[in-house]
């Protein structure tokens, strides 16, 4: 379901799971680099779980996470 509470452009209406094993998805990635402050892959993966099982989402993971970080850096940048 759609939750008002997240930006538009940052979370679509529903959210994708990246790693099966541990049913991490990309709004779960996002929410801990805006909310959680996460700005290290590693952390990231320990926090959330992501990639930490069999790694076939290490690359999904990867590519949610640096654009997360990329939509939060160009947020605080002064226009």
């Amino acid at each position: 379901t759609f939750d008002s509470a997240h930006p538009p452009g940052l979370y679509s209406r529903f959210s994708m799971i990246v790693c099966i094993c541990n049913r991490v998805s990309d709004r779960d990635i996002h929410q801990a680099v805006v909310a959680g402050g996460i700005s290290n892959f590693e952390v990231l993966k320990d926090v959330t779980r992501a990639a930490s099982c069999c790694g076939c989402c290490q690359d999904c993971a990867r590519e949610v996470f640096d654009e997360a970080c990329l939509h939060l850096a160009q947020q605080n940048q002064p226009c």
